[in-house]
């Protein structure tokens, strides 16, 4: 643990890692006023001695978290200093009516940001990917949505990581649990869903969908990417091929179960030897027999080892192909020939833009546009994907109006969810609306276009409307926006200081920078200068425009919505229907 004043290194251990990263969190929620805002400045970057790292945060976790810097200063030699005495001592008191709880307000905290970190909150530090963070359901029965599931609480996560422990679980059995709760016990239910993931996660999925399907199905691919193709494929079959032979291998009564046998049975005789009393015709008998199965099991070691040797050389024959196949895709997506470019370009149009710090994903602000927008956005690709059909092509123009239609309503359908999600002290008639909304779109997505079930669609099919209904006031001002904010804000620092060659000076004025503009005059006279320029009128005509587009969007929702609702409601009296038609001919 941490004394009054020490120093927190790169390095880092749980008790101090997750206290930061968890006090941090309750600072923001309990803010209400602005001297208690300005408290705060960040501590986020991407370079390489940044001031997160000096704090031991992990640049995964997005790091765009904020501390107190009444408890938090920064030495002359970069070194973070902690008054944890300070610290304690402003928990103990209840400003903010927390009942003078003491034991570090963590039943009182709700915390959202990346679906990764929460895991980590969780105790499932590196973030298990098949499980979901708030209840013990697997990657496969998500794909069910009829499947049942348990919410994880503070108790069963524990007791599940004392189980992995105790009985040496592995695999599956261990539920997704990594670690014992870190340093706050923060109730699972109090762990918000990250809605604002979830809605670039579904952006971003239908966008590269309809990227994949026009490249591989309108684009007129160049003679070098066919090769490379058919290598990749080539390379696929020869992999499948020893794959295959070691999977039977390994279940042949000849193969790796005879191996697993006699592996037993000379642990087994090795036991036996150091059995007392054990006259000499035994012992001679047991080392022949333990003889006898060194020979044998040395062959089919051989045999298994040869066949692992096999896979692995295929299974770098395809990764090479496909590293050769990524390679060139990427320099001819850069092209003004590709498919790529010109939806990109369109894109632009609108406003949207690929973004370095998401890895070329579309951001949330902008996967937003792409929502609202689908219907002008997906009508433009679709003139131009039709305007790019060739002799090449495997699609007409019909299949492309098909294809652009499917993205435009998936898009819709979750636009209208989503909104709907944002909703301040949500009735429980709303909620209704929204779950009703959730599982539209989840229908598209996953019966209509066949996508998996992911982390991020699952909880929104199964758990936020929950959260909806019983977080006071509803989860809008929960939503994690102010992460993602912070990566753009955080991308402008790094251009900013580019230039500056040393790491160790660039993380100090950066820190001193976002510390000066979190000062209270500096954020008081910031607010003064906005209101004066909202107290100027509008132009009316703006005014008009604004409504108009807000009425415009309110209705192309509503609109999405009855059309999927009746075309659902028909398939469901379709399929009564010949339910009904078949008991009467049986």
């Amino acid at each position: 643990m941490l004394h009054a004043g020490s120093s927190i290194g790169i390095e880092k251990d749980d008790d101090t890692y997750f206290a930061r990263l968890l006090f941090a969190e309750f600072f923001k929620r309990v803010a209400k006023d602005d001297i208690t805002k300005a408290w705060y400045y960040s501590l986020r970057g991407n370079c390489a001695m940044s001031i997160n790292r000096l704090l031991g945060l992990s640049p995964r976790s997005y790091a765009a978290l904020l501390l107190a810097s009444d408890f938090v200063s920064i030495g002359k030699r970069s070194n973070v200093q902690v008054n944890t005495t300070a610290l304690k001592e402003w928990t103990k008191k209840d400003h903010y009516g927390l009942g003078g709880d003491r034991r570090g307000c963590a039943e009182h905290t709700q915390s959202n940001v990346d679906l990764a970190f929460l895991a980590c909150l969780l105790g499932k530090d590196g973030f298990e990917g098949d499980w979901c963070n708030w209840c013990d359901s697997y990657n496969t029965s998500w794909q069910d949505p009829d499947n049942g599931y348990n919410l994880w609480t503070i108790e069963t996560l524990k007791q599940q990581a004392q189980l992995n422990v105790t009985e040496n679980r592995t695999g599956t059995n261990r539920m997704g649990v990594k670690k014992v709760l870190p340093f706050f016990n923060i109730p699972v239910e109090n762990v918000i869903f990250s809605v604002l993931h979830a809605q670039m996660g579904v952006g971003n999925k239908i966008l590269n969908y309809l990227l994949d399907e026009a490249e591989r199905k309108v684009e007129n691919t160049p003679a070098e990417m066919v090769a490379l193709r058919n290598d990749l494929v080539r390379a696929e079959t020869k992999f499948a091929e020893p794959v295959e032979y070691k999977n039977r291998w390994e279940k042949d009564d000849n193969g790796g179960k005879r191996l697993a046998s006699l592996e037993g049975k000379l642990t087994w005789r090795k036991a036996n030897l150091e059995r007392p009393n054990l006259s000499a015709d035994q012992i001679d008998r047991i080392e022949g027999e333990i003889h006898g199965f060194k020979d044998e099991i040395e062959e089919l070691n051989l045999t298994q080892l040869n066949i692992r040797d096999t896979v692995e050389v295929k299974k770098d024959a395809r990764k090479e192909a496909s590293k050769q196949l990524d390679e060139f895709t990427k320099k001819w997506k850069k092209t003004d020939e590709s498919i790529y470019s010109g939806i990109d370009k369109i894109l632009q149009r609108h406003g949207i833009e690929r973004c370095a710090y998401h890895g070329g994903q579309i951001n949330g602000v902008d996967v937003r546009t792409l929502m609202e927008n689908a219907k002008e956005i997906l009508g433009e690709i679709c003139v131009y994907l039709c305007n790019q059909l060739t002799d090449q092509s495997s699609v007409s123009a019909d299949d492309i109006g098909k294809l652009c239609k499917d993205c435009e309503e998936y898009l819709s359908l979750w636009d209208a969810a989503f909104s709907f999600v944002h909703e301040d002290n949500p009735s429980d008639d709303h909620c209704d609306k929204t779950q009703e909304r959730i599982d539209l779109a989840m229908n598209k997505h996953q019966e209509e276009l066949g996508f998996n079930v992911t982390p991020k669609t699952h909880g929104m099919e199964k758990h936020v409307v929950d959260q909806m209904r019983r977080v006071k006031g509803g989860i809008k001002k929960l939503i994690e926006h102010w992460v993602e904010h912070y990566h753009q804000v955080g991308h402008r620092y790094d251009i900013k200081w580019g230039n500056q060659k040393n790491e160790k000076l660039k993380a100090e004025i950066r820190g001193r920078r976002e510390h000066t503009a979190s000062h209270p005059e500096v954020l008081k006279r910031l607010t003064k200068l906005q209101n004066n320029l909202r107290k100027r009128k509008t132009p009316t005509d703006v005014t008009a425009a604004a409504a108009e587009k807000k009425r415009i969007k309110t209705e192309r929702r509503t609109e999405y919505y009855e059309e999927a609702k009746a075309k659902r409601d028909q398939e469901a009296r379709n399929e009564a229907a010949m339910t009904l038609t078949s008991m009467f001919d049986s």
